[in-house]
């Protein structure tokens, strides 16, 4: 590598020069460096348009002592420099210098990990709190269905002791009541889409469901739904019971334990 690029780049309009031993090394701002005896040099700076001069060792003539940037150096010694710059490092690769305060890269995959563990636990925590929301609005759903065919059910009583204590079970081999009424209630459709209005257990086994739907078609998707589950189904629309208040189709679905 030329001597003249060892010199540190200097600012625009500007070169980096030092002398030494009769000898000039010259950066320019365009990153260029040459090297010539010092009696020619103010003959090259002059054609250069005289840049100014960042003087880093040595004496320069004295016809070039006005192009110093630092006046200061009219004032004592020229062989120490005059400015500190940053030196040109060539290295690269394996063997480039690292800089100091530069980011630890285990630091920041570690961070990066945490963060991700952290997310995830807030999507599982605010899962679980959905579910048991869900689950606590399908014990109210259910519980206030069976009070209407077990008035003296107790608020805090366990849901499937009560209905075995207080329904009749169905003859015959049929299912009991909280079983049918649990495989009907998973195969139906969620609550927003349905509401009951009555439910009736009879000795035959059979569930009644007095239920409003969007429409007929609400129906038969459920009906539907019913049947793939395992259970014998029939619905059909109903007339509105006096106090019963509805802007939906009011029907019947009559569900029975697979044959």
């Amino acid at each position: 590598m030329p001597d003249a690029l060892s010199l540190p780049m200097p600012a625009t309009g500007t070169w980096s020069v030092r002398v030494d031993s009769g000898r000039a090394l010259v950066r320019t701002d365009q990153g260029t460096g040459f090297a010539l005896p010092v009696r020619d040099l103010p003959t090259a700076w002059s054609a250069a348009g005289q840049p100014r001069l960042a003087l880093l060792g040595g004496d320069l003539p004295d016809t070039m002592i006005e192009g110093v940037e630092d006046e200061s150096v009219l004032l004592g010694t020229v062989h120490d420099p005059v400015a500190v710059l940053a030196p040109l490092d060539l290295r690269q690769g394996t063997h480039a210098a690292v800089r100091a305060g530069a980011p630890d890269m285990l630091k920041t995959v570690a961070m990066i990990a945490g963060i991700g563990v952290l997310a995830h636990v807030a999507i599982l925590a605010v899962d679980a709190l959905l579910l048991h929301r869900m689950a606590e609005t399908r014990e109210t759903e259910t519980r206030l269905l069976l009070q209407q065919v077990a008035p003296d059910l107790a608020p805090g009583e366990d849901l499937i002791a009560a209905a075995d204590r207080a329904l009749p079970q169905g003859s015959g081999g049929a299912r009991p009541f909280t079983r049918l009424l649990a495989e009907a209630s998973s195969a139906l459709p969620p609550a927003g889409q349905m509401a009951f209005t009555q439910v009736a257990y009879d000795q035959a086994g059979e569930l009644s469901l007095g239920v409003v739907v969007p429409d007929a078609a609400t129906l038969e998707q459920a009906v539907a739904a019913l049947s793939t589950a395992g259970l014998t189904a029939s619905g059909a629309p109903a007339g509105v019971e006096q106090g019963v208040a509805t802007t939906g189709l009011n029907a019947a679905i009559r569900i029975g334990a697979a044959q």
